[in-house]
């Protein structure tokens, strides 16, 4: 399974993240992940998903609804 974020790779590469899920598996993880771009943080969000997010909010907020 590969990395969410960041900070999830820098926790299990961490002795306590090594400790929690055993350091062959962070070298799994790591080998899986390597090369992809993550997220600072699991609930970052990149500006096309919140630009997204608004217009849903403009079209309830106008009475129409229009699935994206």
């Amino acid at each position: 399974m590969p990395y969410k974020s960041e900070a999830q790779r820098r926790f299990f590469n961490s002795k306590a993240g090594k400790k929690k899920i055993g350091e062959k598996e962070v070298e799994h993880w790591n080998e899986v992940s390597k090369g992809k771009k993550l997220p600072e943080k699991i609930g970052d969000k990149n500006i096309f998903d919140e630009l997204i997010d608004v217009m849903k909010i403009s079209e309830v907020d106008n009475g129409y609804k229009k699935e994206i």
